[in-house]
């Protein structure tokens, strides 16, 4: 188990992601995507995690 998440993103998507948090670019993906990482820490509350999950339901397709 880790703390790190690494989604492959269109650039539209990781843009709406960063006005709010901060994706870190890892590498480029096929297609134009690419690879990003978010990252959590033992003191992230559960309703951080919460907030980005709605978020991710409300990005950019």
């Amino acid at each position: 188990m880790t703390n790190q998440q690494f989604p492959i993103l269109k650039k539209a998507q990781r843009a709406y992601f960063e006005e709010t948090y901060l994706p870190e670019f890892w590498c480029d993906a096929a297609d134009g995507k690419e690879v990003v990482r978010f990252c959590t820490s033992w003191a992230t509350k559960t309703e951080n995690v919460d907030a980005l999950i709605e978020d991710i339901k409300k990005m950019p397709q």
